[in-house]
């Protein structure tokens, strides 16, 4: 894993929350995560993951402590420009088992207005987003986790309706209006939906060949991730 120093990044109004996660010349070849970040000795940990082997690229949030670095106002501000930016009708979330993860879910809520419909699916891996876009037609997706990460830290990313990242200017553009935006007077609110679990599960079932009766699995839920 590479360090690279916060300021290759260029200035950004959310400081270290930067939307940009990765400088273009690091992005060639590459997927990048952003992996932590350091508020005392601020530099920017990226993983480059092959596009080849990865199915589904992510734009990611910097994970931080919710209350303390990823507040609700960015959060609810970043939520706000995203519709202006996007004007999404439908979004799909998902979550991973960190306590504040249904807080931040709140917190996304209160950026957008009452005009679109928020679903939430619960607790199910990143891997799920495209598929859920794809089969219940939402034109944007939310997925609240910090991956690996100790389990108190956070964050968030977003996936445009083909289950990719969202292209550079897009992520400028939301970042770039997020000083200029006024949060909803009405804003929407999160319903519930279980059927996420059934259409993973019945898109898994289709992969699998083989028999997994004989069996034993281990898993490691990674902090909640």
């Amino acid at each position: 894993m590479g360090i690279i120093p916060s300021t290759f990044m260029g200035n950004s109004i959310l400081g270290n929350l930067s939307l940009i996660s990765a400088p273009s010349s690091y992005r060639l070849n590459s997927c990048w995560l952003i992996e932590a970040i350091s508020l005392d000795d601020p530099k920017v940990f990226f993983t480059p993951i092959s596009r080849t082997s990865a199915p589904l690229k992510i734009f990611l949030i910097p994970k931080e402590l919710p209350n303390e670095n990823l507040t609700k106002e960015i959060v609810s501000n970043i939520a706000c420009s995203v519709e202006e930016i996007l004007k999404p009708t439908s979004v799909a979330v998902i979550l991973d088992t960190r306590n504040s993860s249904i807080e931040i879910l709140d917190w996304i809520c209160e950026g957008f207005s009452e005009n679109i419909e928020v679903i939430n699916y619960g607790v199910l891996p990143s891997g799920s987003m495209p598929i859920l876009l794809n089969h219940f037609g939402h034109n944007l997706g939310i997925i609240i986790s910090a991956s690996h990460n100790p389990s108190e830290y956070n964050g968030i990313k977003l996936i445009d309706q083909n289950g990719s990242k969202l292209q550079d200017d897009t992520e400028i553009k939301i970042e770039s209006n997020i000083e200029n935006i006024s949060l909803p007077s009405a804003h929407t609110t999160s319903k519930e939906s279980q059927e996420g679990y059934k259409v993973y599960f019945e898109f898994l079932n289709q992969l699998l060949d083989f028999d997994l009766t004989n069996f034993d699995l281990v898993v490691d839920s990674a902090n909640g991730g």
